[in-house]
């Protein structure tokens, strides 16, 4: 058995400890069982036969811990051996994940039920009704269902008007009421049809989650799929890679090239990951941030990834650390894809402004954050598409970016919203709780 640096990470062995042994070493007990998969010959003919093998399977370290492992076969063709090019991923993050995205829809699932018993229980507002008594109620049924379809119609009437009233019912009305009319009755039964477009209202709202979250799922599993299918192909070719640089050591420019072949399987890669993200389950890990000092990360994060940028962050109404409850690593994606937005669409030695506002809405304490760039500005069909999924005017990218931004900060019990004045600049602002619920 031969071995790389990674694979002495993974496992805690030093190379010579490895050399000459066999692969089942590497393996824990309850992996060892009697299939062909673990015979050294069994693998090299099964590796000739399919173009990939694949294994899920249980590492043991060399401290006797055991994790996730899944492995891969490829045969090699030499004219001295035939050899089987194993490679070994650690599958505890992809496990994680998939754990944590199946409580997640599990917590959506309860949190929508929680939130529709919560508007029939919550206190009633003014309660939706029309109350006409100076002309009969098939008149104004019409009028009102075209200028508000939403709002509940109640009639009070007379024996002597029920002719129009059963028009009206008809036409569309949602309850009526006969003279002489008890103060209780009245108010019971506008209480019970407020009750009734609550509970409307809500089931609409899930309904429209539901179908984004059938739409996510649905995102999910394409990219998985085609993630899986394509992970095989890409560890090929970087491993074609490792052993064509094995033979041109000394010839840099050939080196130079399998370089940028690297990183453009790199790209590719992210690629996947960031369309397998948006569609994910968003999973928050709050606790108190500050936010200025989030932002002034990832400015800086950018500033490293582009050293020939010299765009400066004006920060504004923050003389004080700004506190809130948040999930610091979504917040520094956030601000680290609409700042890279600014820098792409300002000059070059432009300024970025940040401002901060603490605002009051609904006896809830918030924070505004607003970015301010100066640069071509967008126009109206680019604004009204700037958070839709695999929307870009870029020549590169998934077009996930404000999209992912727009689901974080949702998932805070934010809103984002985008403004833009065309050759003027761009402005995005994002409200934020202070606390989430």
């Amino acid at each position: 058995m031969l071995v790389n640096q990674a694979a002495e990470r993974m496992f805690g062995y030093d190379a010579e400890e490895l050399l000459g042994q066999p692969f089942e070493n590497l393996l824990a007990s309850s992996s060892q069982i009697e299939d062909p998969f673990f015979s050294e010959q069994s693998r090299i003919e099964l590796a000739g036969k399919q173009t990939t093998i694949e294994q899920h399977l249980t590492g043991r370290r060399k401290d006797s811990t055991e994790f996730p492992i899944d492995i891969s076969l490829h045969r090699i063709e030499s004219e001295q051996d035939e050899l089987v090019l194993e490679n070994i991923i650690d599958a505890t993050e992809r496990q994680r994940a998939e754990l944590a995205r199946a409580n997640q829809s599990a917590i959506e699932r309860l949190m929508l039920v929680g939130q529709l018993s919560g508007g029939v229980a919550h206190e009633i507002r003014t309660p939706l009704s029309v109350i006409r008594n100076d002309m009969d109620a098939s008149e104004v049924v019409g009028e009102l269902r075209q200028r508000a379809p939403s709002v509940a119609i109640l009639i009070v009437t007379a024996y002597a008007d029920m002719n129009h009233t059963l028009a009206a019912i008809r036409q569309g009305i949602d309850d009526y009421l006969v003279k002489p009319v008890e103060p209780e009755t009245l108010r019971s039964r506008l209480t019970s049809l407020a009750e009734f477009y609550r509970v409307k209202r809500q089931i609409r709202i899930t309904q429209q989650r539901l179908v984004q979250s059938e739409r996510l799922a649905a995102i999910g599993q394409m990219v998985t799929g085609l993630a899986h299918e394509s992970r095989n192909a890409l560890q090929r070719a970087r491993s074609c890679l490792d052993l064509l640089e094995l033979d041109l050591q000394g010839q840099s420019e050939q080196l130079d090239m399998t370089q940028r072949i690297r990183e453009a399987l790199g790209e590719l890669q992210r690629n996947y990951e960031e369309v397998r993200n948006y569609a994910a389950p968003i999973v928050l890990q709050l606790k108190p941030v500050d936010c200025v000092q989030i932002l002034q990360r990832a400015f800086q994060d950018l500033k490293e990834e582009f050293p020939s940028s010299q765009h400066r962050l004006v920060v504004h109404n923050s003389s004080t650390p700004v506190l809130m409850q948040a999930d610091e690593f979504r917040l520094l994606q956030v601000f680290r894809n609409i700042l890279e937005n600014a820098m792409v669409a300002s000059n070059n030695d432009s300024a970025i402004e940040a401002y901060f506002r603490n605002r009051v809405i609904d006896g809830r304490n918030f924070q505004e954050i607003v970015f301010q760039d100066s640069g071509e500005g967008m126009d109206e069909s680019t604004l009204s598409q700037l958070f839709e999924p695999f929307y870009t005017t870029k020549q590169s990218g998934t077009g996930l970016g404000m999209a992912i931004c727009k689901r974080i900060i949702e998932s805070h019990g934010g809103r984002i919203v985008a403004n833009s004045v065309k050759d003027k600049g761009s402005t995005i602002a994002l409200m934020l709780p202070l606390h989430c619920r």
